[in-house]
């Protein structure tokens, strides 16, 4: 009866693999992350178990599947962007389903499970506004980046994904120093669990990825400045609240924060990127730029907006330069406070928080220059009628001293123009760069309207030109732009392991060698096999040493 039931079971397995059109064996060689795995019948019958796991149920597996085709290729691109193997994306399968706001049991939160004080380590910002452990990207970086730090210590990607589960510490039960460095390894049932699992997920996902199943949705990423609020998002950009927080988990508040930086925002769209033929997973991978880049680039539609809006005040966008980061609004013609912070994007508390000066008031008054974000993040302070040296440090909490010297201003009697602007913070040093987008009606690329982009100051913007996203609005009868630069990540040095022997001299300690040969010293004790870390001059220690290429 045990043998029928077995045989049922099989049965069952295999017609439900037929049903989707592949059987997954396990095979008896596979690479993995550029090691050559030789699998005991043991280890094949392990992995075996969880490959059933993840295909017996065809729902299941397509709506992994379909979550593949939505946000593998910003796995594929930030591993690749960090130059670290991309065998590594099947882990974060493994560890939340591509579900991005997932908790485990251990308080491990994202994409990629990290524990708060884990992410931050590694560079992730985790407070009451931002999560990065819910962006897909960002996590993404995250997690090569400590692949990559415990690689750095084994020479072997395999020992790496061990250690990104149990710890460095915790790994030691579970690696042999002689495969420090392998290529090539044997790979019995007593392997550590973990990196088995990943071995299986290849085994499911590895084909349908390669295939380049074109998404529902496709996700564009489009570098962004705070302060600015969900309204006013989902008014730029022409997408639901609910759907933009969809894609965008890590933000927990309906707010990007003013902190000065830009912040990575996905935007979903129909799979118009599919219908026009451009591969998802092969060829073209996804970028932190706009499509339209270029030298000539399509007449943003923020612009025939607000061409066609006669708006009750002028933004004054700051372009590319340090020391602009918030910015300030001119107040054209009187309007009801609700009525000019609904154009604005901005809540009247937002405002009023802003500008204190508007406490009491109900009609903002034309000719007055008005904060667009926190004064706590600015760098400059626009003089507004009445102003004086004395009552801009009153204002911003800057030393009249400082503001002299911020400003290179020597006669401290001078009056100060309207509209003037007044750095509160040392300048940085380097040019910046601004663009001009002239209207060129004449221009036409089919149906599509074009303008011409122009750079002043320096040649290009700095990488690339025209590489970046731009944020543009008509300014009088010209069109300002402000270039927004994505964060950049070089890829990380490609390492590679070799073994060295230290002669203990007096006053060497184990702690000391660790740090002088980028490594553990737990790990220097297994490997000479010490029972403390006690050593005397005179002994010799084999110590495997990775450095750069």
């Amino acid at each position: 009866m045990k043998g029928i039931t077995i045989v049922i079971f099989i049965f069952l397995f295999i017609q439900s693999n037929y049903a989707l059109g592949t059987v997954y064996t396990v095979p008896e060689r596979m690479q993995f992350c550029g090691i050559d795995l030789q699998l005991s019948l043991q280890a094949r019958q392990e992995i075996q178990k969880t490959v059933e796991k993840l295909t017996h149920k065809s729902e299941y597996l397509q709506t992994l599947q379909l979550r593949c085709d939505l946000y593998m290729p910003w796995v594929e691109a930030a591993l690749k962007q960090a130059g670290v193997p991309e065998d590594l994306k099947y882990l974060v399968i493994q560890e939340s389903a591509f579900i991005g706001d997932a908790v485990s049991s251990s308080n491990a939160v994202g994409f990629w499970q990290f524990k708060d004080f884990t992410a931050r380590e590694v560079g992730l910002v985790v407070n009451n506004q931002i999560d990065e452990r819910k962006h897909i990207y960002k996590s993404t970086i995250a997690a090569a980046r400590y692949f990559y730090q415990n690689n750095r210590i084994f020479d072997n990607y395999l020992y790496a994904v061990v250690a990104y589960y149990t710890g460095g510490g915790g790994s030691m039960a579970y690696i042999d120093p002689k495969h420090f460095g392998a290529r090539s390894m044997q790979i019995g049932a007593d392997f550590h669990w973990y990196p088995l699992k990943a071995l299986a997920h290849k085994i499911v996902f590895e084909q349908y990825i390669a295939e380049g199943n074109a998404p529902q949705v496709w996700l564009q990423a489009e570098p962004i400045m705070g302060p600015l609020s969900l309204q006013a998002i989902s008014s730029r950009y022409q997408v639901h609240a609910d759907t933009f927080k969809k894609y965008n988990l890590w933000m927990l508040q309906d707010m990007i924060p003013g902190d000065g930086k830009a912040h990575t925002i996905f935007l979903p769209g129909e799979t118009e990127v599919a219908a026009a033929g451009v591969p998802v997973h092969n060829g073209l991978r996804p970028e932190i730029r706009p499509s339209w880049a270029g030298a000539e680039i399509p007449v943003p539609s923020i612009v025939q907006q607000n061409q066609k809006i006669r708006a009750s005040y002028r933004t004054v966008y700051m372009l590319w330069d340090e020391d602009f980061v918030s910015e300030y609004i001119y107040v054209k013609t009187s309007a009801d406070i609700s009525q000019f912070t609904n154009q604005m994007g901005l809540s009247v508390e937002e405002l009023k928080r802003f500008n204190p000066e508007l406490e009491n008031d109900v009609v903002i008054q034309a000719g007055q220059w008005l904060r667009k974000s926190d004064p706590k993040h600015a760098r400059y302070h626009i003089v507004k009628q009445g102003d004086t040296w004395s009552s801009i440090s009153s204002q911003t909490g800057v030393s009249l001293d400082k503001l002299y010297a911020y400003n290179r201003e020597r006669d401290q009697n001078s009056a100060l123009a309207t509209g003037l602007k007044v750095h509160l913070r040392k300048r940085i040093k380097g040019k910046g760069n601004r663009v001009i987008l002239q209207p060129n009606p004449s221009v036409q690329r089919g149906a599509i309207p074009v303008i011409r982009m122009k750079h002043t100051g320096e040649d290009s913007i700095p990488g690339q030109s025209g590489g970046y996203a731009i944020v543009c609005e008509p300014v009088r009868k010209t069109v300002v732009c402000k270039v927004l630069l994505p964060e950049s990540l070089p890829a990380f040095p490609q390492m590679r392991g070799r073994w060295i022997t230290h002669d203990v001299k007096r006053g060497d300690e184990i702690w000391l060698l660790a740090r002088k040969y980028d490594t553990r010293g737990d790990l220097i004790r297994k490997i000479n096999q010490l029972s403390s870390s006690r050593i005397k001059p005179g002994m010799q220690l084999r110590i495997f040493h990775v450095t750069p290429i």
